[in-house]
């Protein structure tokens, strides 16, 4: 009966460190599977920079009131690189080095239409006036397409009507746990639960261990 509760306690434990671990693991894959672009900015202009031809990933910023491209670009949070020529060669150290010659891709600039696509910039950042509440795009490429999401399907902010249910004092569901610590909290749940149970169980087979011993001892 031993064996059998130290079996059965090994086993349980396995299942513990197994709960403790898929569920989080789990989440971070879901949470990469479901990756969507970033909401367009609610105020000035959205710089949409798309990394995906070098490796990286779309990534946006807001600008809030700038006067031409190149500061739209750098009010966004993103860093410009220029050759000797004056064009941009690099964003944000991308491609690494910048190159020194044409090679066939380029950092070539957008603006969001007024259908919700891409329109190719037929000016230089220097002298191009981004539309307040406009869009403006990057992309490296061989220039034939703008960036890999149009501005028409970024997903829009949510109003105060659709934000997050709330708690009854009025606070944010969202935040009373972070976001990044509720798979470990549902893990934390599940292992309690499961050890009420094997501490039960255990409990369960002494008592039945110490009733079949007793049991003949009482007949003698």
């Amino acid at each position: 009966m031993r064996r059998t509760a130290a079996t059965l306690s090994r086993q349980f434990a396995a299942a513990l460190l197994a709960a403790g671990f898929a569920i989080p693991l789990a989440a971070s894959s879901a949470a990469g599977d479901t990756e969507v672009p970033p909401s367009p900015c609610q105020d000035g202009v959205t710089v949409v920079v798309d990394f995906t031809d070098l490796g990286g990933r779309l990534e946006t910023g807001c600008a809030a009131d700038p006067a031409t491209g190149i500061e739209a670009l750098q009010q966004a949070g993103f860093t410009d690189t220029r050759d000797p020529a004056g064009m941009i060669c690099a964003i944000d150290a991308r491609p690494d080095p910048c190159p020194e010659t044409f090679t066939g891709s380029y950092w070539s600039y957008w603006y969001g239409g007024t259908d919700g696509t891409w329109q190719v910039r037929m000016e230089g950042t220097d002298t191009s006036v981004p539309a307040a509440g406009g869009f403006e795009g990057w992309r490296y490429n061989d220039g034939s397409t703008g960036p890999s999401v149009l501005p028409a399907d970024l997903p829009a902010q949510p109003t105060d009507e659709s934000a997050a249910v709330s708690g009854d004092d009025g606070t944010d569901a969202g935040t009373l746990v972070p976001e990044a610590a509720q798979p470990w909290v549902f893990a934390i749940v599940g292992i309690g639960a499961v050890s009420a149970v094997v501490a039960v169980g255990i409990g369960l087979m002494r008592r039945s261990g110490r009733g079949s011993s007793n049991g003949p001892a009482g007949q003698d």
